[in-house]
């Protein structure tokens, strides 16, 4: 038995989502009255300018996303992109992490895995109605578990006629899996990058302070590359 992970990139997430639709999807949600009026009116008209120096652009108008820096934004997003789950077959099981989309299923033999290609004609067509468009050059899928001897008899899957890549190592929130699920090479990975802020704190920091090299360890080494 092997599981097979299909990894969803939309493109541009926060930026093409469509007000119309979101306020849709509010008024569903049972958000309505003021504060659905509050929500339209920081959704609606916004403008952007950018400056170089001393010179302006002209102002543009954001005519779709959601507004990025701010705490509503995120959980606007949120409401927006929850019902894909619900949109997708019930034999996969489905994770969301803001844009982050994962979908995985268990497998017996190969021609189980073409059912792969439902669950993806499924994503884009929700992508398609709700205009969020997917990047399928980001998209990818690994296959979990058994070692084939010859890869080349895994199927292609495809989004919208576009190949995705089927990879060995995917990174899943900041930890790198491997198919095998041995986690040799995240190790690897972060002993790499302790090593290096080890070596600038010794470089930079000219103070011999045990306590000051050790907050200076735990800041820089300790928290930051776990």
């Amino acid at each position: 038995m092997s599981n097979a992970v299909v990894y969803i990139d939309f493109h541009k997430a926060f930026d093409c989502v469509s007000v119309p639709k979101l306020l849709h999807k509010l008024k569903l949600s049972g958000i309505e009255g003021n504060l659905l009026s509050c929500i339209e009116s920081l959704l609606f008209g916004r403008s952007f300018q950018v400056r170089v120096g001393n010179a302006l652009s002209s102002v543009g108008c954001s005519k779709s996303g959601v507004p990025q820096g701010s705490v509503l934004g995120p959980v606007l997003f949120i409401l927006f992109i929850n019902d894909l789950i619900s949109f997708l077959p019930s034999n996969y099981a489905c994770k969301l992490f803001a844009d982050d989309v994962k979908s995985f299923k268990s497998f017996r033999n190969i021609p189980e895995i073409l059912d792969l290609t439902n669950l993806l004609d499924k994503i884009f067509l929700w992508s398609k109605n709700w205009q969020l468009p997917l990047s399928p050059s980001k998209c990818n899928w690994i296959i979990i578990g058994k070692k084939y001897e010859s890869p080349n008899i895994l199927p292609e899957l495809s989004i919208d006629g576009n190949i995705i890549n089927r990879l060995d190592e995917v990174t899943d929130l900041g930890i790198l899996f491997s198919s095998d699920l041995k986690f040799s090479d995240h190790i690897n990975s972060i002993v790499s990058k302790s090593k290096q802020r080890v070596f600038l704190i010794f470089k930079i920091f000219t103070c011999q302070n045990h306590s000051a090299i050790v907050k200076a360890f735990q800041s820089y080494v300790s928290y930051s590359c776990t």
